[in-house]
């Protein structure tokens, strides 16, 4: 996980180039994901977040692509 948001949010673009060349979209295409679902991962998300990072200036400034990723699959 850490890899994929570490190229996610611009780093080197090595998660995308060894797991995920059709995308995420065709990774997850069999996972069935309500937006209740994505809300709930999200949520856990940043709780989890919460607790290892106590600068909330920083969840606050990655919401809303966080929030927008499982919304989109």
């Amino acid at each position: 996980l850490k890899l994929f948001f570490v190229t996610w949010f611009g780093g080197p673009s090595t998660y995308f180039d060894t797991r995920s060349r059709h995308g995420l979209r065709a990774i997850h295409g069999g996972v069935s994901i309500s937006p209740d679902m994505a809300d709930r991962r999200v949520g856990h998300f940043f709780d989890s977040f919460a607790t290892s990072i106590p600068d909330s200036s920083l969840a606050r400034q990655i919401q809303p692509p966080i929030t927008r990723l499982p919304r989109a699959l």
